[in-house]
């Protein structure tokens, strides 16, 4: 699909960059990721899940922009790790593209599973009136099973490991 974002037609027009300039005789692995979340020794609530986390777990509170209809793809900051060092070793992957995501997961999706860390949290909706843009990954490939990786946990397994981070 070809990319309507800013974000996104850039990252597209690197892509394209990266396939013309690097040599044929180069392996040439890209990967599309979900939105990362976890914690990497900096926490940093930038991301939907990791802001959702703070939110909930400071203020009592977590802010859905739009109906909470919207989607999108994840994949934790360890899994991706995982992944790109199991390519980078194994040598029975094709060098190709790959989308690279764990979870499609709407907002109110999302805040269920908070609900089951933070009982008491409120949810605010902003303009729920409009309906935001879903951003999905679909896989073609199970890169799971090609590079031998366990499947990924539940969600609530790894906002509880993120959680517990948090030093109050």
């Amino acid at each position: 699909p070809i990319p309507t974002s800013n974000y996104g037609k850039s990252k597209f027009l690197a892509e394209k960059e990266i396939l013309y300039r690097l040599p044929d005789s180069v392996d040439k692995y890209i990967l599309r990721s979900g939105v990362l979340f976890g914690s990497t020794g900096g926490f940093k609530p930038i991301t939907v899940l990791n802001k959702f986390l703070f939110e909930a777990h400071f203020f009592s509170k977590v802010q859905i922009f739009g109906s909470g209809n919207q989607k999108r793809s994840f994949i934790h900051v360890d899994r991706l790790s995982n992944i790109v060092s199991e390519i980078l070793s194994n040598t029975k992957i094709e060098p190709d593209i790959y989308n690279v995501s764990d979870y499609n997961l709407s907002m109110i999706e999302i805040t269920e599973v908070l609900k089951q860390i933070y009982e008491n949290i409120d949810i605010i909706f902003m303009n729920r009136d409009h309906e935001m843009k879903s951003i999905e990954i679909e896989s073609k490939y199970d890169l799971n099973s090609t590079l031998k990786l366990a499947k990924p946990k539940e969600i609530l397994f790894y906002l509880n490991q993120v959680k517990s981070k948090f030093s109050f």
